[in-house]
């Protein structure tokens, strides 16, 4: 399974953890793709990402698995 998140989300977060760890990692131009091992790709698999931001305000995030729709989502730190 691959899943991306856009470069604008990763640069304004350190992610601490990823869980479980991905296979490999690919950064590309506009996003960082993540490709993990699933025993069953017709099942339901959980990816868990810790992170923290790296400072207050709008953060705009997408979510994509490869063939899939993208997944738009958004946070407001508070300082």
């Amino acid at each position: 399974m691959r899943l991306s998140l856009n470069q604008e989300f990763v640069d304004r977060v350190e992610i601490q953890r990823i869980t479980p760890e991905p296979e490999s990692t690919e950064a590309g131009p506009d996003a960082v793709t993540y490709a993990f091992r699933v025993a069953a790709p017709d099942q339901p698999t959980q990816v868990r990402f810790d992170y923290e931001y790296d400072k207050a305000g709008p953060v705009q995030g997408q979510l994509r698995l490869d063939g899939g729709p993208q997944l738009d989502f958004g946070s407001f730190v508070f300082p």
